[in-house]
This record gives C-alpha cells, structure tokens and sequence, in this order.
C-alpha cells in the first residue's frame, strides 16, 4: 500500500503546519503547536528545516572532486563557526555549481546545534531545508516569512544559495530595505550571486512600505502570496549523525542478508553447470573407451584414441574433487558469514586461489576478532582448511583489522 509523504514546515507566523505530498501538489492538512506534534499526527513525516535550523551559505572554491569539495565544504564551515565536531559528526551537504564569474560556487547546507537538539525529540522520515521547498524564479530574490520571522532567498540557477534570516524589525520596511540592500551587494562583489533584476515579496508589506522597499533597494518590488511547497528529494548528508549511523548499519544487515539468500542458489547453478559438463567429459571418455577397446590398437588412429582417452580421464578425476559441496567457495564464505554472530564485525574482503582462502575484516576490538578466529577455527564445516591469522592491526578508532588465510587439506 502507498503511503504518501507529508511534509511538517514552519507556519508563517507561529506554530508547524502538515502538508500533504499528492501527485498534483502539495495539499495543506493542519496546523500544530510544535512540530514533534506535527510529525506523530502522520507517517512518513519530512521536517522542513527553517531557516535558524538550518544555514544556506554559498562561497568560491577551486574545481575539486566529491570527497575534496566535502573536505572544502567543512574547512570552511569551521572557519564560520558552524561544525558539531569532526566532519562525520557535522550533519551538513554541499554541491559544487558554476560561478558567475567562470569560477566555481560551493553551496552548503548545515544544521544547527538547535536543530539537532530539536530533532532528537521528533520522529521522522527524513529533513530538508525549508527554502529547498519553494522556488526561486531566476535572477530574482525571495522574501518570505517563516515562524514570525522574515527570510531572504537568494539563488542560483533556481536553488537557494544563501538563506538569511533578517534582524530588523518585519513592522519597519526602510530597516528591511536597508538589510537586505546590503546583503545583495556583497553577495555581487564577492561574486557569489547572479545579477538580481527584482524582488518576490511573499510576506505581507502595504503599498507604502512596497514603495518604500523598491527605492532602498533600487530593484523592482513585486508583492506576492506564499506559495505552497514543492517535494523534490531528501539529502541523507543533512540527517543527524546518530541517524547515518544507524542507517549505514541497517543497510549493511540488508545487504548481507540479501547476499546469504543468494549463496545456496548460487551455489546450486554452479554445482549443475559443472556437473553438465562432467557428465558430458564421462560419456565422451566411455565412448572413446569402447572404441580403442574395440579396435586392435595397432594403428596409429587407435594409439591416438587411446592417448585421448586418457587424457579425458585425467580430466575427469580433476573435475570430480571439485564438485565435493565442501569444496566451494560459496559455501566456504556462507560458513564465515555464519560465525559472525552480531553486528560487532564486518567481512570486507573474500578471496579463494585453488586450495588457499583468504578473508579479511573490522571488529570492534582485537579481543573480537581473536574470538572469531576461534569460531572459524572450531566450525565442524570449514575443518576442511588449516586457518591461521595474524595479529589484528587497530586503528585510530579502537576497531581492529585482521586477516584469516585457510588451506584446504
């Protein structure tokens, strides 16, 4: 059964209002006090971050691939303040887009400690950033309020860029003017923001305070409502660090069950490819066998039979030892997954070369994987190998590495 998505977002003025993803659009479905309220009213809750939950900054970087720019992204976040500890542990996204100027724009998302703090009290499918909800016309800035404050939206390409929250007073139009006059400037000189030919004011302003806005600013004030929100994807960077953690850990037990529940189909398709072609090298040396024998093997044809005869033979002793079950690498790794036990150790790596296997793995301490050596060393199924390990390598974490070797007797 479908269960749709709702998004929980803060309400203009006050309170968390419940929005409904359907295919035509976002439906609004109710108003609650907090959003822990909001959330628990419906399934698959979104929380849509504000915008002092959540801060948008853009800033120049050099051209730099996924793992650099991340490493960019939190230089600079700690330079500003904004991390929560080491970059695992700073819940934040960023995006790499092209500059204004032939350059290159970083554009980074990252929650607050007020957030997380919020968070941790609220059930919830997933978060995003509230200005990721509402579109921002190209060269144009945004004005909307949220949670009785307002908010300024400036963009790039139809994302927000830089989300701020304004000081001055919302009852004051020349203070707003003023703040967000200078706010668009030095976004320009630094280059960090397109040519901005107007404003959408989503929040409410008298034609007075319009005209009063539109000749501080020297830009175009165009008064408009609020529009409602539009659902495009989650980003998992922006989750709490707690809740990665667990999802990472969670997809790793799906993903090992999954592969367990393939081992013994895997392992059957294997077994009757190779058995076809035994039966088929068995029924060929029988046929060449009763020919030699028929012959009087004094022909050099006959010697030829005989020759390969015997060669196909050989063949055949060959293939039989390896179509014992026990001898599979299949089954060899279905046996280790097996001895793991819980969810304190990892199998990173599986390698069979004829009779020499090789596993290697992370447990959360040298006293974990010495106990899984013994586990593997005692299994009545893998006596079939000689196992031996050396001694776990730890890590800056605590975690420990290590490495079986088996050889088949």
């Amino acid at each position: 059964m479908f269960i749709p998505l709702h998004l929980v977002l803060p309400a203009a003025e006050s309170g968390w209002e419940v929005w409904a993803c359907a295919p035509g659009g976002a439906i609004k479905r109710g108003l609650f006090e907090d959003p822990a309220t909001a959330a628990a009213s419906v399934k698959k809750a979104i929380i849509a971050l504000p915008a002092r939950w959540c801060r948008t900054l853009v800033f120049s970087v050099p051209p730099a691939d996924a793992k650099l720019a991340r490493a960019l992204a939190f230089t600079q976040l700690e330079k500003r303040g904004l991390t929560s500890g080491t970059m695992d542990q700073t819940s934040f996204s960023c995006q790499i887009r092209p500059g204004t100027k032939g350059g290159y724009l970083m554009v980074v998302d990252v929650l607050t400690p007020a957030a997380l703090s919020a968070l941790a009290a609220i059930k919830s499918h997933g978060v995003i950033p509230a200005a990721k909800l509402y579109p921002i016309p190209e060269h144009r800035a945004v004005i909307l309020r949220e949670g009785g404050r307002t908010v300024l939206h400036a963009g790039l390409a139809g994302q927000p860029a830089h989300v701020q929250g304004l000081t001055a007073n919302s009852a004051d139009p020349p203070a707003l003017a003023s703040e967000i006059s200078l706010t668009l400037m030095t976004l320009r000189q630094q280059g960090l923001l397109s040519t901005i030919t107007g404003i959408d004011w989503g929040a409410p302003l008298t034609e007075p305070g319009r005209q009063q806005v539109e000749s501080i600013i020297g830009l175009p004030v165009e008064l408009k409502a609020r529009p409602a929100p539009v659902f495009r994807s989650l980003d998992p960077g922006l989750q709490p660090a707690e809740v990665r953690a667990e999802r990472q850990r969670r997809r790793g037990r799906l993903l090992r069950g999954a592969a367990l529940a393939a081992l013994p189909l895997a392992g059957l398709l294997w077994w009757q490819q190779q058995h076809a072609r035994l039966l088929a090298l068995e029924a060929e040396a029988n046929r060449l066998s009763e020919a030699v024998t028929a012959s009087s093997g004094a022909t050099a044809e006959a010697r030829a039979g005989t020759e390969l005869m015997r060669g196909t033979q050989l063949r055949w002793q060959a293939l039989r030892m390896a179509l014992e079950p026990k001898r599979y690498p299949l089954i060899h790794l279905n046996h280790l997954t097996r001895c793991l036990g819980d969810d304190s150790i990892v199998l990173t790596r599986f390698e069979t070369r004829g009779p020499d296997v090789s596993v290697s793995g992370t447990a959360q301490s040298a006293g974990e994987a010495y106990h899984y050596f013994t586990t593997v060393t005692t299994d009545q199924d893998l006596k079939i190998c000689a196992w031996s390990m050396a001694e776990p390598n730890l890590t800056n974490d605590g975690t420990a590495k290590f490495e079986l070797k088996g050889k088949m007797r």
